[in-house]
């Protein structure tokens, strides 16, 4: 234990607020030594080194949720969800991918049968993107779940924004 009032900068000036409080650091106090020089030694050639293949980790995981990807009733791409698939495909450019697969949702608004129209043809826009855009994968597919498997309450609008999402996942080899 090193009292800190024994080290310089740190002194008794500063006001104390109780009598019965130190301050203290744990570990050992350095104490210079005089440094002693190896004789040089010859250095051991190195191995040339071998250049290794690049292993990128693919990106297994995107989210595209809310209205900033799609219009309402839609599954026409807006700019901000090509933004997100183009960075997407970028990570895993060069990665041997076995399947992509996504799965698009809505919200409970309207009927069950047209969200699950919407929802494949989101899952669908997502995955022709994605192969038109040179993403390369052994099988690619397209799943709508209409509003199935909600990530939040549909009883408030921020919760139904949450659950219109469509969700890309890979799977490497």
């Amino acid at each position: 234990m090193t009292w800190l009032e024994a080290i310089d900068g740190v002194n008794d000036t500063a006001p104390v607020k109780d009598p019965r409080e130190m301050t203290f650091m744990c570990g050992k106090r350095v104490v210079q030594q005089p440094v002693v020089q190896p004789a040089p030694q010859q250095p051991a050639p190195q191995p040339a080194p071998q250049p290794q293949a690049k292993q990128v980790p693919p990106q297994v995981r995107l989210l595209l949720q809310g209205n900033a990807n799609f219009a309402t009733d839609s599954a026409v791409l807006n700019p901000v969800a090509k933004e997100s698939l183009n960075h997407f495909m970028s990570v895993n450019q060069g990665v041997n991918l076995h399947r992509v697969t996504v799965m698009g949702y809505t919200d409970n608004t309207g009927s069950e049968a047209h969200n699950l129209k919407l929802s494949q043809a989101r899952a669908a826009a997502v995955v022709k993107y994605l192969h038109d855009g040179g993403l390369h994968a052994d099988q690619f597919v397209a799943q709508g779940l209409g509003s199935a498997d909600p990530v939040a309450s549909n009883a408030t609008a921020e919760g139904r924004l949450q659950n219109r999402r469509v969700d890309v996942r890979v799977f490497a080899e």
